[in-house]
C-alpha cells in the first residue's frame, strides 16, 4: 500500500460541509462484506449540500438524531462520533448512483434506519478508487479510520468542529 500511504498524506485545503438527511437502506456490503457498516444517507438530502465537492473519502463528525416517534424507547446513542465518509460512485462495486456513506465510530445497539443523520465533513483523504481485492480495499479503508482518528484527535480546529451547531 506504499500508493495509498502517500495519497492519505497529502492533504488538500480544508473545506467543511455540513448535511443532514435521513438514514436509507444501502447495498449492506460495509457491514457484511467490509467489516464496516454504514450509514446511508438519502440522497436529495446530499445533493445540494455536496456539489462541487470531490468524489472520495472524507472524515469528521457525524450524530444519529433519535425521531420524535422513537423518543423514550430507543436505545441509540445521539452522542457526535468521529465518522468516515466516502462520497460519490462506488466504482469498486461498480455503482452508478451518487452516495454518501458514514462509518461512525462507535458501536450502536441497534440499526437506526429513518432516522436522521446529521454530518460535519472536515477532511479529504483520498479519491474513490478500485481495488484489485476486496481484501486491498478493506486494508486502505483500515487506513482511511487510522487517518480520520488521528486528524480528528491531534488537530484542535478539526476536533472543535465536533461541537458545530448543525450537529446539535
Amino acid at each position: 500500500l506504499p500508493q495509498m500511504e502517500k495519497i492519505v498524506t497529502e492533504r488538500k485545503e480544508e473545506t467543511v460541509y455540513r448535511t443532514r438527511g435521513t438514514v436509507v437502506h444501502g447495498f449492506g456490503r460495509g457491514s457484511t462484506l467490509l467489516g464496516y457498516p454504514t450509514a446511508n444517507i438519502e440522497t436529495k438530502a446530499f445533493v445540494e449540500t455536496m456539489k462541487g465537492a470531490e468524489y472520495g473519502v472524507y472524515f469528521g463528525w457525524a450524530r444519529v438524531v433519535v425521531p420524535q416517534k422513537y423518543q423514550g424507547t430507543s436505545t441509540i446513542s445521539e452522542e457526535v462520533f468521529k465518522t468516515v465518509l466516502s462520497f460519490g460512485k462506488s466504482v469498486q462495486f461498480g455503482a452508478t448512483d451518487d452516495t454518501l456513506e458514514a462509518y461512525i465510530m462507535h458501536n450502536y445497539d441497534g440499526l437506526f434506519y429513518d432516522y436522521e443523520l446529521r454530518v460535519v465533513i472536515c477532511g479529504y483523504i483520498r479519491p474513490m478508487q478500485a481495488f484489485a481485492s476486496v481484501q486491498e480495499l478493506i486494508q486502505a479503508i483500515d487506513s482511511d479510520v487510522r487517518h480520520a482518528e488521528s486528524s480528528l484527535t491531534d488537530n484542535a480546529a478539526l476536533a472543535a468542529l465536533q461541537h458545530d451547531a448543525s450537529l446539535m
